[in-house]
Parts: structure tokens; C-alpha cells; sequence
């Protein structure tokens, strides 16, 4: 997937739901079928209510406010009224999978995987065509608002539809951020560079890194660090200062020998997140998948650097040289001698991180 190819939000019942920044899915009309999220992250986002009209109730209800003619509905009553069977799957924890469909009793999931994955409904394909359509007439990407009706009623002749309710510009952050491919040589204040970065924009004036050592990081002791990573989160929580956080293999990781298992909590202040290989410890990049929600909603930068790359780097020298915060038994937490500036170009996918040079800089 590139960052051109745009990102779907949906959701059950009404867009109240995404447009608060509720329990949603998120996937690329380009490709539906494959997940964004790995499979835990996507059960702990799967809604457990949804949004509907309340279609009897006292008078005048709605001079009570937008939520006056609205209530809240559970899964089991979706399923009731028939809505959730395009839309949930099942979870089998016998085999620790999700099923698609409901044909088995266990867990209810919105996954939209009738529609996203086997064609019940061509709602990918009838985004992609109107973002290229909508880029085409505006002249710059747009976003779109829509809603599907999926239930079909016999009696009344009501038919699967999709009805366009908005067009425009795209609204997210259009800070025109411009990375250049750059050589070690030719850049020697920066700290990381990487040509697979995540995001768009700029995050500047961090003062601290917290990293954990490639002397004496472990495959097998990945649980141990998870706790000291979450040991010094709390502390930089406590002082109210954000860090970027740099560490081998995949951060979140379910699998705890391909990286270091922490969940969002544990480095909630993380302000940009770095996944690097190591030279005996090379896994592929998780691409942000286990935080995506709060990488997307927060513009936190995600880097991958890769062992022996050309492309990408860290200055390790420089990170041993700073002055020590705190140490933990894998960890190092330092505040940089000059403030360090996070900038991510969404467009080419490079992204740097440069210490401050000058005076008129950290001014």
C-alpha cells in the first residue's frame, strides 16, 4: 500500500460513530482484503454498540439535542435485526481465529468481511472509483462521506445501496513537508534517517530518547524490556515530556522473539516510534499495524531502518554521547544536548530526524 492510496473508515449504524472517533475499521479500497490490523488489535477495536435512530419515542425529542431522536444498540441486537451478517465474524477461541460469518456460536466481531473480502457489496470498489473520480474534477485527492444500506426487504422492495452524502478536499495535514534522499555524508545532524517512514508533517523540539542498547538486547528477553520500556514511560508521563523511542524488531509484537511486546500504554509519550535491525536480528517491519489507530489519530512518526541499508541510519555514536536520564538493565533514557526535529514526508516516505545545529535553531 502507498499513502496515495487513501484509507477507508466505516462503521455500524450511523457515521456518529467515525465521525467521533469511536470503535471503527479502517481499511485501502485498493486492497480490501488485506488487514490493516493484526488480529488482537482488531478484536480490542471491534465496537460492542452502534449508533441508530430511535424511531418511537416521546415528542419534540429532538429539542433535546442532536442525541435526542438517537439511542444505542448492541451487537446481539444487530444480528437480531439481520444487519451484522454481512458485517461480523466470529471468534473461534478453540483454534484462536476469527471464523467470517455467523454461522457458529463465540464472540461477535465487525470485521465487514462479506463485503471487504468475498464481494457481498462492491463498497472498495466504488470508493476507489470515486476518490480517482473526485481527485480528477477537484484536482487535488478528496475525502468522502457515504452511507450503505446492505439489508434487503422483499416486501417493500428495499435494495442494497450506496448513497454519496459528501466531496471535498482532502482535510488532514497538509503541511507540505519535503525530505530529500540523503547520504550519510551529507547529513551529519541527522539522527535517524529512513526512506520507509509512516506519516506526514513535522514533530519538533524533542529533548529525549529512550532506546534500548543493541549491546545488550536479547531475543529472549523481550518481557523484561517490555517492563522497563513501560518503567520509563511512566516517568516521562510523570514529567509531562514526550521521546522518541527507538528499539530492534517489531514494537507491539504478539510474537515476543520478533521484538519487544508492549501495548500502547507503555509508550503512550512516544512521540516517534523507530523500529531498527540489528546485524544477527533482521525481522520485517510491522509498519506501525499494532498502534495504528493512535499512530494515525496522534501523526506519530513510525521509522523502519534496516541493517547495512544505504538508505537508512542511526547515529548510535552520537545517541551513546548524550547525557544519561535514567538506565534500566537494556535501557537508556538521555535528554539530547540540543533539541532533535522529527520530519516526515508522506509523499516519498522518507523521513529525518535532525539534532539542531545552530543557536537561531533552538531558539
Amino acid at each position: 500500500m502507498k499513502p496515495s492510496d487513501g484509507i477507508a473508515s466505516v462503521a455500524l449504524g450511523l457515521g456518529k460513530t467515525v465521525m467521533e472517533g469511536g470503535r471503527i475499521l479502517r481499511f485501502c479500497p485498493r486492497y480490501p482484503k488485506h488487514d490493516i490490523l493484526e488480529l488482537e488489535e482488531l478484536m480490542r477495536q471491534s465496537p460492542r454498540e452502534f449508533w441508530s435512530i430511535r424511531l418511537v419515542g416521546e415528542e419534540y425529542a429532538i429539542l433535546k439535542g442532536e442525541e435526542g431522536t438517537l439511542g444505542k444498540l448492541t451487537l446481539r441486537d444487530a444480528e437480531r435485526h439481520g444487519t451484522l451478517a454481512a458485517l461480523g465474524s466470529v471468534w473461534d477461541m478453540e483454534n484462536d481465529r476469527l471464523v467470517d460469518g455467523l454461522s457458529m456460536p463465540g464472540p461477535r466481531v465487525v470485521t465487514f468481511a462479506n463485503v471487504l473480502k468475498y464481494g457481498q457489496f462492491p463498497l472498495a470498489e466504488l470508493l476507489e472509483y470515486l476518490l480517482h473520480l473526485g481527485e480528477i474534477a477537484m484536482g487535488v485527492p478528496v475525502e468522502l462521506e457515504f452511507a450503505v444500506t446492505l439489508r434487503a426487504e422483499r416486501k417493500r422492495g428495499i435494495k442494497p445501496a450506496f448513497f454519496l452524502l459528501q466531496i471535498r478536499p482532502l482535510n488532514v495535514n497538509h503541511e507540505d513537508v519535503d525530505v530529500p534522499e540523503l547520504t550519510r555524508d551529507a547529513a551529519l545532524d541527522a539522527v535517524v534517517y529512513t526512506n520507509e517512514g509512516l506519516g506526514n508533517g513535522t514533530t519538533e523540539g524533542l529533548e529525549h530518547v529512550l532506546y534500548v542498547e543493541s549491546s545488550r538486547f536479547a531475543p529472549t528477553e523481550t518481557l523484561a524490556i517490555a517492563g522497563e520500556i513501560n518503567q520509563l514511560n511512566r516517568q516521562m508521563r510523570d514529567a509531562g515530556k514526550g521521546y522518541m523511542l527507538v528499539g530492534p524488531g517489531r514494537w507491539g509484537s504478539r510474537d515476543r522473539f520478533l521484538g519487544v511486546p508492549v501495548g500502547w500504554p507503555d509508550i503512550s509519550e512516544a512521540r516517534a516510534i523507530v523500529e531498527c535491525d540489528l546485524k544477527e536480528f533482521r525481522v520485517e517491519s510491522s509498519q506501525g499495524t499494532h498502534f495504528f489507530h493512535n499512530v494515525v489519530s496522534m501523526n506519530v512518526g513510525y521509522l523502519k531502518v534496516r541493517w547495512g541499508s544505504e538508505s537508512s541510519w542511526i547515529d548510535w555514536d552520537w545517541l551513546g554521547g548524550q547525557q544519561e536520564v535514567a538506565r534500566t538493565e537494556h535501557c537508556r533514557l538521555v535528554r539530547t544536548s540540543t533539541p532533535i526535529d522529527v520530519t516526515m514526508d508522506g509523499k516519498s516516505s522518507r523521513a529525518l530526524v535532525a539534532r539542531r545545529t545552530s543557536p537561531e535553531q533552538s531558539a
